[in-house]
């Protein structure tokens, strides 16, 4: 609306007749609306005025006339009363009124009279049946006796007709104006098709037309009659206005409805409770004045028009000229430079137009040169443009295959490690499993997670090619990470009797920033392919720092040199996987990194797929290094590369880092959903090994659990057995985990009641969390899960609390001071003192294991200590306590 706003205020400016025409007419134009507009509302206003005095005294008059006529009717009905005479024989010095003709009709209703004790003793000549009851303890009968004048009822309920009816009850008195007797006029409520019905009698002489509604009301608010039938009988006494009638005022007013206007007038009826309503509708009312507004509208429209073709004309002859220029001019913006103007005026538009004329044809020279170029170069953007659209699609196309394919072999390859681990930590959960199992579980476990971060970063490789992916720098320790690598190695290093060393510099950091999960899957990878290609002799891990690139050494021979880094780093570290192997011949050297081709040791050994160099390779590019290689065949290779990082604070790794997890044992105890019953707990996944696992992981600890195969039945369940909690695989069939969580959500918001969904997926993918969470999840666990992501959500999410195996054991340890455990250190023997030194300087931990071991009874407090922080690599400490330098 702005901008359609700026745009008229820019023609109008442009234009030089709009701007006059606009100057004298628009000031005329504004008065005349204003005249006009101040008129038509005090038309309004008036009119509005006479129609509601004339309905107020309408009504008024229409009130008085009815009552009247009321008046009339019991006068007759008092006369006919005065029949009890000749049904009971009572004298009376009253003069006795001719009574009607036997074959005279009664009138409209019917009429009952009864004796001063309330007996009915004569009726209508069809209803004789209720001559004879006692009707005295009827509220009209009592009403009547009570005040001994006319009584005209409200609406009751009469077994005369079997609907409510209106009761006109009239006293007979004797001479000594004692009740005689009493005549009742029944009538049924609404019009009949009689000519004297009485509210016929009573409205006929208010005129109105289709659009008038007239109705009458009791002294309850019902409506006794209605110019709408299907009105008749409501109760309308919540209504101000009828409120305001029965309250005995009269009076007229406004109201608005949908698309009318209507004038409301009402007036008591003079004897009664009753009240007389009339609404009509204005604009029918009033219908004449729509004439005098077209007429006065026409006038206003004169007005304007009138002055504004007399400036038009005028200004023609002035401004013609003006916007001939102003047309060519825009022509020739356009590119056309064939306009010439012709202009007599003698004036400085005629000199405007030579300047103009002269202009367009210097153009037309340099543009015909100019055209000529343009098409040239012209064509040749279209064929590269067209090249590179081709290019584009192709890549297009084939990053969004590989997308899909990344996708379905993250979610197959995820999903039955997701077993194999879950398994693994539900058999070392089992008090039955003895230590040496153990022991091949956790071997399993490694191996397992192992495997896992293969599967993620083969993943993660496919998502650099396909430009999805980019570092991941965190704060992490260093030497834990390079000790766990050699841990990880060393039995398999020990199976083929080969040395596996770790010769770390000691100017190398502990904390450092870098992509720790690449870091340590390039270096997995060298490894992995040192020890299975060695047979004899030893693989050796080597780590030095130098600062700025300068001071480098090179082991196990020469190697290309590396790309000059983009920027200097403040500090290189350099890694080095150095085996007495088989060697890599020199022809195999070029092959070497491309993906899915091994080398002829490789093929011979009938392991691996060839995408582990390619993938390292690509890591440190990434990370801005360079991977080369130097190997003699019969003689082994030097694998090596240098990334820049960043020094680090122990407190960010402290944040960062990983923690160790312990072990759920239980939960507290007095814990109950805020139903007051166990937490329910629902697992929506098709796969059966994965729904066990979760079953058996959760069930032991008092939760209540159902599974479902798919989204459809998950959202059965969760209408009939309102789970706390559902945990939602995301990919099944019949209904995935995406339509089936909207769905649950969806129904939950409309219940008005809360449930918590916890998306599984198999997904290796960060965009897929938006996804998730896009359709309504409230968290986020990938598979496969460890026992502690579970524990985390419910804890999280249900507030539930657990207990932790080596709580106890952490409270020793930290009420322990280090004064007392430095001290229990030193009274150790001093060879098994220097033997503990010893394999704290070269990290062997299985070393320091066995020796803590030895004094277990001697120092449980010390030996308790120092096996915590061996298992969380809490090597600071354990050189504090140990006074080493």
């Amino acid at each position: 609306m702005r901008k359609r706003w700026q745009s008229a205020k820019l023609w109008v400016r442009q234009s030089l007749r709009l701007k006059v025409i606009a100057m004298a007419i628009i000031p005329v134009i504004i008065v005349q609306l204003t005249i006009g507009a101040v008129a038509l509302i005090a038309y309004g206003r008036l009119t509005t005025n006479l129609v509601l005095n004339r309905d107020r005294e309408l009504v008024r008059l229409t009130a008085d006339q009815m009552a009247a006529q009321l008046t009339e009717d019991v006068e007759h009905l008092t006369r006919q009363g005065f029949t009890l005479n000749a049904l009971l024989g009572v004298p009376t010095t009253r003069p006795d009124p001719t009574p009607p003709p036997e074959n005279q009709p009664w009138d409209n209703g019917d009429i009952v009279i009864l004796d001063a004790a309330g007996v009915v003793v004569a009726a209508r000549s069809n209803r004789t049946d209720v001559i004879g009851q006692d009707w005295s303890t009827r509220s009209y009968v009592l009403a009547v006796a009570q005040s001994l004048e006319p009584v005209f009822s409200n609406l009751v309920p009469d077994g005369f007709y079997g609907e409510d009816v209106i009761v006109i009850a009239v006293p007979i008195l004797n001479d000594a104006d004692e009740l005689w007797g009493m005549t009742l006029n029944i009538l049924p409520p609404g019009e009949t098709t009689s000519d004297e019905d009485l509210y016929k009698r009573m409205t006929q002489t208010l005129w109105h037309g289709d659009s008038t509604t007239i109705y009458l009301v009791d002294g309850a608010g019902r409506v006794i009659y209605h110019s709408d039938a299907q009105y008749i009988g409501q109760d309308m006494s919540a209504d101000p206005m009828v409120q305001r009638v029965l309250a005995r005022e009269e009076d007229a007013f406004r109201t608005k409805r949908i698309r009318k206007t209507i004038i409301t007038a009402f007036a008591p009826i003079a004897g009664t409770e009753w009240g007389l309503i009339v609404e009509d509708d204005l604009a029918v009312s009033a219908h004449g004045m729509g004439g005098y507004q077209a007429a006065l509208f026409l006038l206003l429209a004169l007005g304007g028009v009138a002055p504004a073709v007399v400036v038009a004309v005028g200004l023609k002859r002035i401004v013609a000229p003006i916007e001939a220029l102003t047309a060519a001019a825009q022509e020739v913006a356009t590119g056309d430079f064939d306009q010439t103007i012709i202009v007599h005026t003698g004036d400085e538009v005629e000199a405007l137009a030579i300047q103009f004329n002269q202009m367009s044809a210097r153009l037309r020279e340099s543009y015909a040169h100019l055209e000529q170029r343009v098409t040239e170069r012209t064509a040749e953007l279209a064929v590269a443009k067209e090249a590179a659209e081709k290019a584009q699609r192709t890549a297009e196309s084939a990053n969004r295959a590989k997308s899909v394919f990344l996708a379905n072999m993250s979610h197959e390859l995820r999903t039955p490690l997701n077993a194999i681990l879950g398994y693994s930590q539900l058999m070392a959960r089992d008090p039955r499993v003895t230590p040496t199992q153990q022991e091949h579980l956790a071997t399993i476990g490694r191996s397992g997670e192992h495997l896992l971060g293969l599967i993620n970063d083969v993943l993660t490789m496919s998502k650099i090619e396909a430009g999805r992916t980019t570092l991941q720098e965190n704060a992490f320790d260093l030497h834990r990470q390079l000790e766990g690598l050699r841990e990880m190695f060393a039995m398999r290093a020990a199976d083929k009797k080969l040395a596996l060393l770790l010769d770390v510099a000691p100017n190398v950091p502990r904390y450092i920033e870098a992509d720790e999960g690449k870091l340590r899957q390039v270096l997995m990878n060298l490894l992995n392919n040192a020890v299975k290609f060695t047979e004899e002799g030893g693989v050796t891990l080597r780590v030095g720092k130098t600062r700025g690139g300068e001071g480098e050494t090179r082991r196990g021979g020469d190697f290309p040199p590396s790309p000059p880094l983009p920027l200097p780093p403040s500090l290189l570290l350099t890694f080095e996987v150095e085996d007495t192997g088989a060697g890599i011949a020199v022809e195999e050297m070029a092959s070497l990194f491309q993906p899915f081709v091994q080398t002829t040791t490789g093929q011979k050994s009938q392991e691996g797929t060839g995408l582990g160099l390619p993938i390292s390779r690509q890591f440190v590019t990434l990370m801005g290094g360079e991977l080369s290689v130097h190997s003699e065949v019969g003689q082994g290779s030097v694998f090596r590369f240098s990334i820049p990082v960043r020094l680090a604070e122990a407190d960010e790794v402290a944040v960062n880092g990983a923690q160790p997890q312990r072990r759920v044992l239980g939960i507290e105890a007095e814990q109950h959903a805020p139903d007051g019953g166990p937490f329910r707990l629902l697992i929506v996944e098709d796969q059966a090994a994965n729904r066990d696992v979760l079953v058996k992981l959760l069930t032991p600890f008092g939760f209540e659990v159902q599974c479902a195969v798919n989204g459809k039945e998950g959202i059965a369940y969760w209408e009939q057995w309102q789970p706390h909690l559902i945990w939602m695989d995301m990919r099944m069939p019949v209904m995935d985990g995406y339509e089936a969580t909207r769905q649950i959500k969806a129904k939950a918001q409309a219940a008005g009641r809360e449930v918590v969904v916890v998306a599984l997926t198999a997904s290796a993918f960060e965009e897929d969390r938006d996804a998730i969470l896009g359709a309504g999840c409230d968290d986020f666990v990938r598979k496969p899960f460890r026992e502690n992501d579970i524990f985390d959500v419910l804890t999280r999410h249900l507030g539930v609390r657990f207990t932790y195996e080596e709580e106890e054991a952490d409270a020793v340890v930290s009420e322990t001071p280090t004064a007392e455990l430095s001290a229990a250190f030193h009274a150790q023997p001093d060879d098994w003192r220097s033997d503990f030194r010893q394999a704290l300087i070269e990290l062997d931990g299985n070393q320091m294991a066995a020796l803590v071991a030895q004094i277990q009874a001697s120092a449980p407090a010390l030996a308790d200590a120092m096996r915590q922080w061996l298992r969380d690599f809490e090597y600071e400490k354990i050189m504090q306590v140990s006074g080493n330098e």
